[in-house]
């Protein structure tokens, strides 16, 4: 659906939502479509298996980190043993975020600087 804006009647258009007969990108990974308890032990497995951050857990899975995080509390009730030890893989992650966050932005200003070098006096 395209539309000008008001304010601005020399605008192009903007599209809302999706122009008709685009296709929508396509996410790569693990699509789990049905049961969510299901869905919540293996989400656990993978988190155990991979050590991998409620993030990267949810782009592989094609689901919200909300729903990854969901899927924790049914696993608490319906596994407990498996809950603690994803817990204990979050709480390492948690524990090394801000490590991650820090490397993040060396790697960033490594970058920007071997494009632009600072000025050498």
């Amino acid at each position: 659906m395209l539309f000008s804006c008001p304010f601005y009647p020399l605008s192009p258009p903007h599209t809302v939502w999706q122009k008709p007969g685009a296709q929508a990108p396509k996410k790569e990974g693990v699509h789990m479509r049905g049961d969510a308890e299901e869905r919540a032990v293996e989400v656990g497995r993978y988190i155990v298996q991979h050590g991998t951050t409620v993030r990267a857990t949810a782009a592989v899975f094609g689901v919200s980190k909300s729903t990854v995080w969901k899927d924790q509390t049914r696993l608490r009730r319906q596994n407990p043993a498996l809950w603690r030890e994803v817990q204990r893989v979050l709480q390492k992650n948690k524990a090394e975020r801000h490590l991650r966050g820090g490397e993040a932005t060396r790697r960033k200003f490594l970058r920007l600087n071997a494009v632009h070098p600072p000025d050498q006096p």
